[in-house]
């Protein structure tokens, strides 16, 4: 305890809340108090899902995936989707670990292509995973200048659908 006592005093004089500390092993980026919990900026035309495989899951050639969304249905599910995220909060400290696999990232573009909001989260292959579901490996969600860390149950599960790939 006196090791996060420290941890806990710093937050509170930049205005963390304790979860954010417990949820990265610090103080989180964007952990202020303002609260932009998955709300997409409006403007957002388009949606562009990327998905990088790294190590022994890419094949030559075949390291990256990208679909951009351009229908208006399309386009609104995806944003509901990260409307519908919630602040990442735990009450446990994390494992110690790194999670090396394939990254997806979900860009938000407004009608000129520029990035409105960004989401990121490192996702598991096949539909056996927790990606973005799991406070220790919450959703980075950028926005306005923004970063927070989400959650979302079915987020993930959800992009890759758009995508065509089976990830979670």
């Amino acid at each position: 305890m006196r090791r996060l006592l420290p941890l806990v005093l710093a937050a509170a004089l930049v205005g963390a809340p304790v979860s954010a500390l417990a949820s990265t092993g610090g103080i989180a980026a964007g952990a202020s108090g303002a609260r932009i919990a998955g709300h997409v900026p409006p403007g957002v035309q388009r949606v562009r899902i990327t998905l990088t495989l790294i190590g022994p899951t890419a094949a030559p050639g075949r390291g990256v995936r990208t679909r951009t969304l351009t229908r208006r249905v399309a386009v609104r599910l995806a944003i509901q989707a990260a409307d519908a995220l919630v602040p990442a909060t735990t009450h446990y400290a994390c494992p110690m670990y790194m999670r090396v696999g394939p990254v997806l990232v979900v860009s938000y573009l407004s009608r000129s292509g520029a990035v409105r909001a960004q989401a990121r989260v490192e996702v598991a292959l096949g539909s056996k995973g927790s990606s973005g579901s799991n406070a220790c490996f919450p959703i980075s969600f950028t926005a306005g200048g923004r970063t927070e860390a989400l959650l979302g149950e079915g987020y993930v599960r959800l992009m890759g659908r758009l995508l065509g790939v089976t990830i979670s």
